[in-house]
């Protein structure tokens, strides 16, 4: 499903716990929850916390979004630890690949906050059935097509879980950078938060939930937390998700759509 401006009229509308029927299709809430890991990657003595969205999976390897400042210092063949919240099962892995939105300036402040994110790829290896039955629990987020807000001022209504699954709801803006979504203190994110995706939920006439990734969480802000927007649509986005045979060293720095 395709995010543009014509869903932005639409209410987003969240979904209501309560019973279910054996048929009835998966909630909001368990949609964007299989979607979400937890990543430990272990650097000698240091352990480093984060959240991730899957993007795409194979036998051997998961495709993630997070936050570009989780793997700042990250290099390829690091240890790693995935899990999920309240899980029981953590599978090791390495860090095979990570690409970091161009514009992303670790030592930097204010607009450079909109380009903290990045795309990785994990390799991981199940050792037994549980832990493979683990991998084939994870879907694939819907990653949207086009920005999902245009310019300065807009609004959507966001969905993300945090490190303990949690599943918080607010209404973000991207008032003060067109790729930056900032939302007040109804939910102020923690350390080892950074990552969590970002979703805008949409019910069709037939009742049924759509989920579509839109960004991801960065950190706490001033006012309260904030996230940055990405979409298939960013060149850098398109060449991480390119099947391995079209994915070849980009001769310069790609350039980032600002517009549809």
């Amino acid at each position: 499903m395709i995010l543009g401006p014509q869903w932005l009229a639409l209410t987003l509308l969240l979904i209501a716990q309560g019973d279910r029927k054996p048929d009835a299709p998966p909630t909001a809430t368990e949609l964007i929850r299989s979607t979400q890991i937890t990543v430990i990657v272990e650097d000698g003595r240091t352990l480093t916390k984060f959240q991730a969205t899957v993007l795409a999976r194979s036998h051997e390897h998961l495709t993630i979004l997070t936050g570009a400042h989780c793997l700042a210092d990250t290099e390829d063949g690091l240890p790693l630890i995935i899990t999920q919240p309240g899980a029981s099962v953590a599978i090791r892995g390495k860090v095979s690949r990570v690409w970091r939105n161009p514009h992303y300036l670790p030592d930097a402040h204010g607009p450079a906050s909109g380009a903290d994110n990045a795309v990785a790829i994990l390799d991981v290896t199940p050792a037994n059935d549980l832990q493979r039955e683990f991998l084939d629990a994870l879907t694939l987020a819907n990653l949207v097509e086009w920005p999902a807000l245009s310019r300065d001022g807009q609004v959507l209504d966001l969905t993300v879980h945090d490190q303990k699954g949690v599943e918080h709801v607010v209404r973000a803006s991207n008032y003060s950078n067109p790729r930056w979504l900032e939302w007040g203190p109804a939910y102020q994110p923690i350390p080892g938060d950074s990552g969590s995706g970002l979703f805008v939920v949409l019910r069709d006439s037939k009742e049924v939930d759509h989920v579509i990734l839109v960004g991801s969480l960065v950190d706490r802000s001033r006012q309260g937390g904030g996230g940055s927007l990405v979409c298939k649509r960013y060149p850098w986005i398109a060449q991480a998700l390119a099947p391995p045979e079209a994915k070849t060293p980009a001769t310069s720095p790609p350039t980032v759509l600002s517009e549809p």
